[in-house]
């Protein structure tokens, strides 16, 4: 579950973790579900009665330690900011996605420092906008691929490349390593690898090597500091197993959450099979259509559980511990986006 994936640094992810909500036709299309995962999803149905008919969905949340372990409330500050202390959650991980929102996701957390888990990491959609060298800074066509049916080129978009201003590594870089520093409870995040990925208005796609670059950069950074890290992949499970298996306990994060896993069964075993351990850092939040098969190929202590909904609850004493991120253990989970 996230909070047991959130151990080693503050709490919290609200993600719906969709375990067994959709019921299959017949018993003969049903996937194959360890005795543990079909215990998971019959409690998660018998939690969400006796939520309705006795105790309500505000009383459920509260006495499970939900977490909202994946939001970007800073991308609606108006919105969230009158409405932060009562969310159910009971922690929130704010996931930054560049330089320009990092401040936000700060300011959210130090406003709210008993409910919001700052994360700090640059996204795959913002990757052509953080530079690793000078030559890339200087000409921003390097850190651009063309798409797969070669329809489109980056010399097709002289005004975007003129305007692009890849941020120098000297700016971001040492931003990144000092909001970590001044939050030690902060998760790397959110960063990691979309082959699917375009830059608005064209075709072009953030180059993959750049990708696979600002990843390892990450995944480094998280393990140096001894931070959980929260990674977007889309469409590059097997380039992120090769960097994971390649970086070795060393060089990997104590946890892993891979966010909204939408990956096969055999990349799941792939992943919690990595060697020295690695695989018993990784920790997933499902799409709602694998979510079935997903629960049966994942160990249950690797899996998040399904919530839906926020509601009211008071304010709580003390800030989030390191003990409940990525791990305190039995906890409930949800993810937004």
């Amino acid at each position: 579950m996230w909070n047991r994936c959130l151990r080693g640094s503050r709490a919290g992810n609200t993600g719906q973790y969709n375990l067994g909500t959709q019921s299959p036709s017949s018993s003969h299309h049903r996937p194959h579900l360890h005795g543990a995962a079909r215990i998971v999803i019959k409690n998660i149905s018998l939690i969400k009665r006796v939520a309705k008919t006795f105790i309500g969905m505000d009383d459920l949340l509260d006495r499970f330690g939900v977490s909202d372990a994946h939001c970007h409330p800073q991308d609606d500050p108006a919105g969230c900011a009158a409405g932060f202390a009562s969310l159910s959650a009971r922690y929130l991980a704010a996931m930054g996605t560049r330089l320009e929102d990092w401040e936000a996701v700060e300011a959210l957390s130090v406003k709210e420092p008993h409910k919001v888990i700052p994360c700090f990491g640059v996204h795959p959609w913002f990757a052509h906008r953080h530079a690793l060298d000078l030559a890339a800074t200087l000409d921003p066509s390097q850190l651009l691929d063309s798409p797969p049916n070669g329809k489109d080129h980056p010399s097709r978009h002289p005004d975007l490349l003129a305007r692009l201003a890849p941020i120098p590594p000297e700016r971001w870089m040492p931003r990144l390593q000092s909001l970590l520093t001044a939050h030690p409870h902060a998760v790397v995040g959110e960063f990691g690898l979309d082959r699917a990925a375009v830059v608005p208005g064209t075709r072009l796609q953030p180059a993959w090597a750049h990708q696979l670059a600002l990843t390892e950069m990450h995944l480094r950074l998280a393990s140096e500091l001894g931070r959980p890290a929260s990674l977007h992949c889309v469409q590059g499970y097997g380039a992120l197993q090769d960097m994971l298996r390649t970086l070795g306990p060393e060089g990997c994060p104590p946890k892993i959450m891979l966010h909204s896993y939408g990956g096969s069964v055999d990349l799941i075993r792939g992943f919690t099979k990595l060697p020295k351990g690695v695989g018993d850092r990784i920790y997933f939040s499902h799409q709602r259509s694998r979510s079935r098969q997903a629960v049966g190929a994942a160990p249950c202590s690797s899996l998040g559980a399904p919530v839906g909904r926020e509601r009211p609850e008071q304010p709580r004493r003390g800030g989030p511990r390191a003990e409940s991120h990525f791990g305190s253990g039995g906890r409930g989970t949800r993810h937004n986006g």
